[in-house]
């Protein structure tokens, strides 16, 4: 008589749902998770054997203690094969320092990828993303950083090529050249509860709030708060938008170039961002673009 034994989907963050088919006779478990580890298949064996055999007296040992190895056998395949490429890439050795050698390695593809590990996000970054990039060529590897630098482009089908020229923010002149929907993000970090103070939008919201004065003024422009605050005939602007995932806020000072906060709410993510004056009424778009290249680099989704 055959016998089948099937692991289903998670049942919960604790268990996975079970079935073992033994002729016409069919047994359903939740069995904690941990039990289909490779390295306690013994547990397994014991645990869940006990179980059927308890609840249906009919089924073989013999035969549960086969199924349940090939059962075994196949978690352990599928966890060996969703392993992170981020845990086994090596680890970079100073790959912000120059090339010194007499005959320098020539410059690698622009597309390769770095390992970044932000809290629980396992992140595979291509090159040509980074505002501080490694050497230029450098092999793959794993990079010791806790907060994130990249340059994009928000604007749907375009991206950075490898010709374009460097627009890091140390070099503000270039900016000048740099095409209109460029954002810099100078520090993309995980936060475990509440962001830095630094790195908080609401509550650099509220600090502004709190310092208006009689002259100043807030309005809705384009669904975004428009705040001046009244301090002076020279003030810069600043802009907010609150929702259920994401908080923003942005300055904009006399000059084209303005500096933002984003709080991605439920990715327990913040960034300080530098963008231009006329992409400050996109920073929805900037929203969607950060969040889809953060899906597209995270492993194991």
């Amino acid at each position: 008589m055959t016998a089948r034994w099937g692991v289903g989907k998670v049942d919960d963050a604790t268990h996975r749902r079970c079935r073992f088919e033994h002729g016409l006779q069919v047994t359903r478990l939740r069995v904690k998770s941990r039990h289909f580890s490779a390295r306690k298949s013994g547990v397994l064996s014991i645990a869940v054997i006990k179980r059927v055999h308890r609840l249906r007296p009919w089924a073989n040992p013999a035969v549960i203690v086969i199924w349940l190895a090939i059962a075994a056998m196949a978690t352990f395949s599928t966890y060996a094969m969703a392993r992170s490429a981020v845990d086994e890439i090596p680890p970079c050795v100073d790959p912000f320092e120059p090339d010194s050698s007499v005959n320098p390695q020539p410059a690698l593809n622009s597309m390769r990828r770095f390992a970044v590990v932000l809290g629980p996000y396992k992140l595979s970054v291509p090159w040509a993303y980074f505002s501080d990039r490694p050497r230029a060529n450098l092999p793959s590897c794993k990079l010791d950083i806790k907060r994130l630098a990249i340059r994009f482009r928000f604007s749907e089908g375009t991206s950075l090529s490898t010709g374009e020229v460097d627009y890091s923010y140390d070099r503000k002149e270039l900016w000048n050249k740099a095409p209109a929907d460029l954002v810099e993000v100078q520090a993309l970090q995980f936060y475990e509860q509440t962001p830095e103070s630094y790195f908080d939008p609401s509550l650099r919201y509220r600090n502004t709030l709190r310092g208006m004065t009689g002259a100043g003024s807030i309005r809705t422009a384009d669904g975004l708060e428009k705040i001046k605050p009244g301090w002076s005939d020279r003030e810069g602007t600043h802009w907010y938008l609150s929702t259920n995932e994401t908080d923003a806020f942005i300055s904009c000072d006399l000059i084209d170039l303005c500096t933002g906060f984003i709080n991605l709410k439920d990715l327990r993510l913040s960034a300080h961002i530098i963008l231009k004056r006329q992409s400050v009424r996109k920073i929805r778009a900037i929203d969607v673009a950060l969040r889809s290249l953060i899906s597209n680099w995270q492993e194991n989704k």
